[in-house]
């Protein structure tokens, strides 16, 4: 698993290979607001068993006018 950052914007997660890549998260607590697109971010949930990756998904998250993260966007 490879979680990437600092482009301040989502970006795809994909397998590749036996693996996984997240190559960004986004903004998850920033004072970055020009554009609504760093104003994203999302959660992404790893379920592990017996040290392999079962399921990968993830939860959006908008940050708000006060540069937090907005659970119930």
């Amino acid at each position: 698993l490879v979680v990437g950052h600092h482009s301040h914007v989502v970006q795809k997660i994909e397998r590749y290979n036996d693996g996984w890549i997240a190559y960004s998260l986004g903004n998850f607590i920033f004072d970055q607001g020009f554009s609504e697109e760093t104003m994203k971010s999302i959660i992404l949930k790893v379920v592990i068993k017996n040290k392999k990756i079962k399921e990968i998904s993830s939860e959006d998250i908008k940050i708000n006018k006060y540069f937090q993260p907005d659970f119930d966007n």
